[in-house]
């Protein structure tokens, strides 16, 4: 059996149904209000805690709050999909389709995108004629016609 990889992992470890970022965010504030009002309950309840330790209650309840955020972003980011995203750099070998007249300069139809061309070879090339990319520098392709 060959080994699994990371997008298989995540999808056979990660948990179905997670909450978005910004309803653990709304979670969190709400997880925090409860923690100051259970405090002010518990310190108005039992005057015996000091005010220092009413707040050593509430900040251990924000660092665990603050805690359970954090490790839910890693989680979250450790178990991402891949998703292969096509550089832009490796747009050199694809082909095209010339739109404004290169004689030398011009523009070619690479997929949906529009890019300024130079002809490679210094000849004219019509619109609609079939190009190959040569060489990139920057923003503009160096072009030849396809035989």
């Amino acid at each position: 059996m060959p080994p699994l990889t990371r997008s298989v992992k995540s999808q056979l470890i990660m948990p179905k149904k997670i909450l978005t970022r910004k309803k653990r965010l709304i979670v969190f504030f709400f997880f925090i209000i409860f923690g100051i009002i259970c405090s002010y309950a518990l310190y108005r309840v039992d005057e015996r805690l000091s005010s220092s330790q009413m707040f050593l209650v509430i900040s251990v309840l924000v660092a665990l709050s603050c805690g359970l955020e954090i490790l839910a972003v890693w989680w979250e980011n450790k178990h991402r999909p891949e998703v292969d995203i096509e550089s832009p750099f490796e747009i050199v070998g694809k082909h095209g389709v010339v739109k404004q007249e290169c004689s030398p300069e011009g523009t070619v139809k690479i997929g949906n995108e529009i890019w300024s061309a130079i002809s490679f070879n210094q000849e004219n090339l019509k619109p609609g004629i079939e190009v190959i990319i040569k060489e990139r520098q920057g923003l503009k392709l160096y072009v030849e016609k396809t035989s």
